[in-house]
């Protein structure tokens, strides 16, 4: 791997002007006082011609060349998105789960962040907080452009939304206030793993607690549009992609991370709970015999200077 830096030093490296504005070169005794940070970081990983078959130590592709910058900075938001959609174009009924969603990706009133009034009046944001973001593209053996990422090393905050379509590598953690109609005691935490999915509005698990209680395990589905908010708590290797063919990307942080495929595609594994949920069961649905469709919901997020917005 080639890195490159540019540094931001914490004091002047030219010492001075003379007179005659000729540069005054600076000694060694002087460099090794010098402080910085790396503020851009540039690495490189070429494609490998010994070996363009399988996979390197770092999870990526052998027959994929990648470039990633990466601004080395701690950015804390507060915003709010009214409507996001991303990768709105015609795809096989065969590619997607739920054929009429419009996009890969469909996010309405999203907000980063919350805000809170104190007992005194008083108001809080809780921002969220992003680390060392970067952005990165892959090139073929042919140096064509295969595929870009926006990513962050790691991420914590609150994220309000209301979901209509998402397609990636997501597993949540639910994490059960109550479940209305189910005498399910000491069930409180409920993973969901939703892998190779697109354009979805729903994941699925199997509740294998209940394997005691009932003698089987039925399969719990989780509406995504019924999540008013969801978490993150240092989240690692957290990205959304786009790529022309499935690209295996490097991997950053300890985050685990699945292939990405075509289209836009998010990769959010880590430490990424819905917390407070109240399930109940839907009505009219009926799971089936393996099966239970609940209905599973939290509140929508406050992220707003009431009474301005």
């Amino acid at each position: 791997m080639k890195r490159f830096a540019i540094l931001c030093a914490g004091t002047a490296l030219i010492r001075a002007f003379s007179a005659s504005a000729d540069l005054q070169p600076i000694g060694d005794d002087v460099l090794s006082d010098m402080t910085g940070q790396s503020a851009i970081r540039i690495d490189e990983i070429p494609i490998d011609l010994n070996n363009t078959t399988g996979i390197r130590a770092d999870g990526s592709d052998r027959d994929q060349g990648f470039t990633r910058i990466t601004i080395g900075a701690d950015i804390e938001l507060n915003a709010n998105i009214d409507r996001t959609v991303i990768g709105k174009r015609p795809r096989p009924d065969s590619e997607v789960e739920i054929p009429e969603l419009e996009a890969d990706v469909i996010l309405n009133n999203v907000s980063l962040g919350t805000i809170t009034r104190a007992d005194d009046g008083s108001i809080q944001m809780n921002n969220f907080k992003v680390r060392d973001p970067y952005i990165e593209i892959a090139r073929n053996a042919d140096n064509q452009l295969t595929g870009v990422r926006l990513g962050f090393k790691e991420a914590s905050g609150t994220i309000g939304h209301e979901i209509v379509s998402l397609s990636g590598d997501i597993t949540a953690k639910a994490y059960v206030d109550e479940i209305v109609g189910l005498n399910l005691s000491g069930l409180n935490l409920i993973e969901y793993p939703y892998n190779h999915n697109t354009r979805t509005n729903r994941i699925s698990t199997e509740l294998q607690a209940l394997q005691s209680i009932l003698g089987w395990s039925p399969t719990l589905t989780l509406h995504l549009g019924e999540l008013g908010h969801t978490t993150l708590n240092g989240t690692q290797n957290l990205y959304l992609g786009f790529q022309s063919e499935e690209i295996n990307y490097p991997k950053v942080g300890a985050g685990p991370q699945g292939t990405a495929h075509s289209g836009f595609w998010l990769n959010l594994q880590d430490n990424y709970d819905a917390p407070n949920l109240e399930i109940s069961l839907a009505t009219g649905t009926g799971g089936g015999l393996f099966g239970i469709d609940l209905v599973s919901r939290n509140e929508r997020v406050n992220n707003s200077f009431s009474p301005y917005f």
